[in-house]
């Protein structure tokens, strides 16, 4: 079954997916030596660009799945609970970002409300590089 195959049965069984831009390896050990992590759970994987999207937003990144992207960091904002860097791709999120580590009992999806409410600092500019995924949601 083809990748576009199984995004189709995927809608026609209303199971939701996420769209992420997903770190190649040697961009993980980039971002981890640039933004070493400050909690114990530390993830640096991947930017959610769309989760659980409509079948219009699904078929804006349809294109996108597969390619190589770049993805320039540009901020960094970390609190007790979690530590993310700002990311500027195309995202569904308002605050596009990865999420770098998070305190033990904390969901990395805490980023966003970490980036809505700190100011953060400004890094100089460097770029990662991830390849555009659609899978679906876990159960």
């Amino acid at each position: 079954m083809t990748a576009v195959n199984v995004v189709h049965q995927l809608l026609e069984d209303q199971t939701g997916v996420i769209v992420s831009a997903v770190l190649t390896p040697g961009s993980h050990r980039r971002l981890l030596n640039m933004v070493p992590p400050v909690h114990p759970v530390v993830y640096a994987h991947h930017v959610t660009m769309a989760y659980n999207p409509d079948a219009a937003t699904l078929a804006k990144y349809r294109p996108m799945e597969g390619k190589r992207i770049k993805v320039p960091v540009t901020g960094v904002g970390a609190d007790e609970k979690g530590q993310a860097v700002l990311v500027g791709v195309d995202s569904e999120n308002e605050y596009p970002h990865i999420t770098i580590s998070v305190a033990e009992g904390v969901e990395a999806k805490y980023s966003n409300e970490l980036l809505a409410n700190i100011d953060l600092n400004h890094i100089n500019i460097f770029t990662l590089e991830a390849v555009v995924t659609i899978e679906p949601l876990d159960s």
